[in-house]
């Protein structure tokens, strides 16, 4: 295999195929996803939007690799007029993989951020299931997760298709496991 240097295949195009390309060559190589992050988070915008697609197909791949990254990838996602990109990918990748217990409050509080804001539609419905994933473990959250994504769907009502569809999915779930 070709070695590449990932900032600039990360410069050179923003397509999915070569998101793809980037992807398989950084694998499950731990060595090159910290290449990665550190490009991620310590890049300017142009290079955190690009970056941060490779982050998420990696971290689906590999969800181990995101691990040792937690508390940077929640600093990135605080930080005052990111882009909704990095916002986006962000949140489905802590909606996709295992979420380590010591951030769990923390995840919550953004994402939970992110529900009533004013956010785009992806961002409010990736962060509604992470909420959900999250008051699983931590059951007294429901109450307060099911009165927000009801008042949600009533400000929504005859509005995105998305947001109504996984707002009534997870009331549903919440509602049954009373």
């Amino acid at each position: 295999m070709e070695l590449l240097n990932i900032k600039t295949e990360l410069l050179a195009e923003h397509s999915k195929s070569q998101t793809n390309k980037i992807v398989n060559y950084i694998g499950s190589n731990e060595i090159l996803f910290h290449e990665l992050m550190q490009i991620f988070i310590h890049s300017d915008y142009r290079l955190n939007q690009r970056a941060v697609w490779v982050v998420r197909e990696c971290a689906l791949k590999y969800p181990f690799l995101v691990n040792p990254y937690f508390k940077e990838i929640l600093e990135k996602l605080k930080e005052p007029n990111i882009h909704d990109a990095i916002k986006r990918n962000t949140v489905r990748i802590l909606e996709e993989i295992e979420l380590p217990e010591e951030f769990l409050g923390e995840i919550y509080e953004s994402c939970y951020g992110f529900l009533i804001g004013k956010e785009a539609i992806a961002i409010q419905a990736f962060s509604m299931t992470v909420c959900f994933r999250i008051s699983e473990k931590i059951p007294e959250l429901k109450e307060e997760l099911k009165l927000t994504i009801e008042d949600l769907l009533m400000k929504n009502f005859g509005g995105s298709a998305g947001i109504n569809h996984r707002g009534k999915q997870i009331l549903a779930k919440l509602k049954k496991k009373k």
